[in-house]
């Protein structure tokens, strides 16, 4: 944390405004370890800590904070303010960091105060917390449980009868942008892929009265020689990463045998990359292989088919209308 409180320094010094939510990993971590000089375990922060370690990052500026969560509201102008909102479990950790997140019902009330106060003065809210609030593929919360709230079919519902709109999410390292709808309401769950994973990407944000325009951009250098080029090198790290992760889950996890395992977890390996990478398109030579595991295993041709069935917004580049 201290390390990443002296990069968000270098932010600020050129006039960046940075604001912060903890992830699943910040607080209270019982597997986080220190390699500093020997390798031991090392808890992280706890809450008060965090908080404390990134007041200059949203919390000092923060003209309201829920008292049973790190989630706070400041103002970026008189126009618009930044909700952060705490979905995260660690007051749960036991011997390992829960993934998954939720929602308190106090906070929920909490958010519910914040937004009767910008809804009466005509402000508009973005709000970022790190799990998701839509579902992102068909199936998401069954296929890969832990990244959206708890209950979020009815959270996104509140959510939208609040007046929020938008909310920046992450979690899952994909680059997606959903959208559900509740009568005249609908709500954006723009979720952003984490630099640590290929195609390591960040957004660009532009907002005037009516419209959000959202650009995806990638980082393809690194300012150092690491002897091949670094999209080259992050793509070769992930699918590596992932053939052995899901080569190990098939066998270890669902049974089966090392040939079947083989043949099926580069489709599941192309899926999740496209899935990442976002405004999925699968070509005729993926698309044939995907039928043959359908007829294999019905059950990962289901899996296969739901991260290339991109939903219906498009992922890097969207405009949103706001108002």
């Amino acid at each position: 944390h201290e390390s990443v409180v002296e990069l968000l320094g270098e932010l600020t010094a050129e006039g960046i405004k940075v604001y912060v939510v903890p992830g699943n990993h910040d607080i209270n971590n019982p597997e986080a370890w220190d390699y500093r000089n020997s390798v031991k375990p090392e808890i992280l922060a706890n809450a008060e800590e965090f908080a404390s370690l990134y007041g200059a990052y949203g919390y000092n500026d923060a003209f309201s904070k829920d008292e049973v969560s790190l989630s706070y509201v400041t103002a970026v102008n008189e126009k618009l303010w930044i909700l952060g909102i705490d979905a995260c479990k660690y007051e749960e950790n036991q011997d390992k960091a829960i993934v998954g997140g939720a929602i308190k019902a106090e906070t929920l009330g909490w958010i519910q105060g914040v937004m009767n106060e910008a809804n009466s003065n005509g402000i508009q809210v973005l709000a970022m917390m790190h799990h998701g609030i839509l579902q992102h593929y068909y199936g998401q919360e069954q296929i890969d449980a832990g990244y959206l709230v708890d209950n979020w079919p009815e959270m996104a519902a509140a959510f939208m009868g609040m007046g929020i709109k938008i909310v920046f999410t992450g979690h899952y390292h994909a680059n997606d942008i959903s959208l559900a709808h509740k009568g005249l309401y609908s709500l954006y769950d723009i979720q952003t892929g984490s630099l640590v994973t290929a195609p390591c990407p960040y957004r660009m944000i532009t907002i005037d009265e009516n419209f959000m325009n959202v650009k995806s951009r990638h980082v393809t250098t690194l300012p150092i020689d690491i002897g091949v080029d670094f999209v080259t090198y992050s793509n070769m790290f992930l699918s590596g990463h992932l053939d052995f992760y899901f080569e190990y889950a098939l066998k270890n996890v669902y049974y089966l045998d090392e040939q079947k395992a083989k043949y099926i977890a580069p489709y599941l390996r192309n899926g999740i990359m496209a899935h990442y990478a976002g405004d999925e398109k699968i070509n005729p030579e993926e698309k044939k292989g995907v039928k043959e595991i359908e007829r294999l295993s019905p059950e990962f041709g289901q899996i296969l088919n739901s991260f290339w069935d991109d939903l219906p917004i498009t992922d890097n580049e969207a405009q949103i209308k706001i108002k």
